[in-house]
């Protein structure tokens, strides 16, 4: 082992969006010597990549819509969000000259939609309260003594000691970020529950690969998806949608993929059924068919269809129910009409799963937040050791939500560590 030592009173592992903004609030005045230590070569990777390079950094639904938006763990955040809000954050770049703006659905962008602008607001701001940031280097190892932890060891063999440690690596997915899940071995090595990472926000696989090719390409706004598990309904969701190569995509989509890993996990069978027209009902729907088909009658029932859907996709559609694609729309009785309505209405699709963690936008799962103390960010089994971000196992949907944890709880762990030391 190296013997290269040095200490601070807090020392931040991860520079994301939590470790930044744990380092904000530690670092206060300039009274506490903080560190920030981060394994790539410059800080917030991930931050710059978000919302299309924009950072959707929060949203401005009202509580109960903002904790509707968190299914993993949304209790556990009611404290580190009473303390550091979506409005204090917004309040917060703005003191950063980061100004923002809302746009659809509640989400909060940069009004420059500059992604490095955030970054770099928040790492002046460190470097104003001279936060001492440490780049390239990895932590191989927490120093725990008695049940207290005292600092942490690089992967070149160096020990760096403090007095308090927050642990603020990420998740797992997107690793080129550097999210690679180093966070869960340094828990786990001293003690703590991980529960398994999965993907979350993240594209749906088609078990037939030659459906989602037939209608690649095609989207649809509002449309519902709804899981079933074996016959039984298990969640819904409703939004655009995209089909792509593999399956689909879309904010729909999106939403239900941390079901749909849940339940690949389990070994269960798992059918999707689409509602593409889910603001009309099935005889409202029927009698536009019908009318459409009783004015054309000598033209082809596929043409009708094709009024009320993308052409690929009527395709697919007469493909799957075995109908004669040659027939006009005059020789159809009903009984067929309304089969085709009911197939649109309810689309099944057998999914084989998701994309891979790598390519999900956060991850589901990480260090059981029974075992943290929701007040304060500690951990309820190490002395001295504090978590934040996407390593614990909280998570949300699209809108600026997961942004907004890492914030919340990165704010609580760096105000709770400094606390303790004061």
């Amino acid at each position: 082992m190296s013997d290269y030592l040095s200490s601070w009173d807090i020392l931040i592992i991860g520079g994301g969006p939590s470790g930044m903004m744990a380092a904000a609030a530690a670092a206060g005045e300039g009274d506490l010597r903080v560190a920030l230590l981060e394994k790539n070569s410059s800080l917030g990777c991930k931050m710059r990549i978000t919302g299309g390079g924009r950072c959707n950094l929060t949203n401005v639904a009202t509580s109960d819509n903002f904790f509707s938006n968190i299914p993993g763990n949304a209790k556990f955040l009611i404290p580190a969000l009473s303390v550091f809000s979506g409005k204090s954050c917004i309040d917060f770049f703005r003191k950063l000259g980061v100004s923002t703006k809302v746009e659809e659905e509640g989400k909060v962008f940069p009004v420059s939609d500059q992604a490095n602008d955030v970054v770099e607001g928040l790492k002046e701001y460190l470097v104003r309260k001279r936060v001492d940031i440490l780049d390239q280097i990895k932590v191989s190892e927490l120093i725990v003594e008695q049940s207290v932890c005292k600092g942490v060891v690089t992967e070149n063999g160096n020990r760096y000691f403090a007095k308090k440690v927050i642990l603020a690596t990420g998740g797992a997915s997107y690793p080129a970020t550097g999210s690679t899940g180093d966070g869960y071995l340094l828990a786990g090595m001293v003690g703590h529950s991980i529960k398994n990472a999965i993907p979350g926000l993240v594209p749906l696989v088609f078990r037939d690969s030659n459906i989602a090719k037939n209608v690649q390409g095609i989207s649809v706004p509002k449309a519902t998806i709804t899981l079933l598990k074996g016959n039984k309904k298990h969640s819904t969701q409703k939004g655009d949608i995209i089909f792509t190569h593999f399956g689909l995509s879309g904010p729909a989509a999106l939403k239900i993929s941390r079901e749909v890993s849940s339940l690949v996990n389990q070994g269960d069978e798992i059918i999707l059924l689409i509602d593409f027209f889910s603001e009309n009902k099935d005889e409202e729907l029927l009698n536009k068919l019908s009318t459409l088909a009783g004015q054309q009658p000598k033209r082809k029932l596929l043409s009708i269809l094709k009024q009320l859907i993308p052409d690929r996709l009527a395709v697919l559609v007469f493909q799957m129910l075995r109908l004669d694609l040659d027939k006009n729309a005059g020789e159809t009785g009903k009984v067929v009409l309304r089969k085709i309505i009911d197939y649109l209405k309810k689309f099944p699709v057998e999914l084989s799963g998701t994309r891979p963690l790598k390519e999900a936008m956060v991850t589901v799962g990480g260090i059981a937040t029974k075992e943290v103390n929701p007040r304060t960010m500690g951990s309820r089994l190490i002395e001295g050791l504090y978590f934040a971000g996407e390593l614990l196992d909280i998570d949300g949907y699209t809108g600026g939500y997961n942004m907004q944890i890492a914030f919340s709880t990165g704010w609580l762990a760096g105000m709770s560590a400094k606390e303790s030391i004061s």
